[in-house]
């Protein structure tokens, strides 16, 4: 399952992130509010379930791409994190 979130600095848009979760990690996720919780904190604490290995990229991104745009309210460059959670 794709995850996408709008990372917030001082208020103001600093970063799109995407993370893309197993289906079984994905559900677990459900009805957790994520502006409040992580993805890590939910998976340790609510199902004691380790964050063992993952991959995770940072990459410039054009924020004058219409979805990105949109989503990040700019039109200056920016960077986009992308990361991948690992079945253990």
């Amino acid at each position: 399952m794709r995850l996408d979130r709008l990372r917030l600095g001082d208020g103001r848009p600093g970063a799109f992130d995407r993370t893309w979760l197993p289906m079984f990690y994905a559900q677990l996720l459900e009805g957790h509010d994520l502006e409040q919780e992580t993805i890590h904190q939910v998976l340790e604490t609510e199902y004691e379930i380790p964050i063992l290995s993952g991959h995770y990229r940072i990459t410039a991104a054009n924020a004058a791409a219409p979805a990105l745009a949109v989503c990040m309210r700019v039109d200056f460059p920016c960077t986009r994190h992308q990361g991948k959670a690992k079945e253990p």
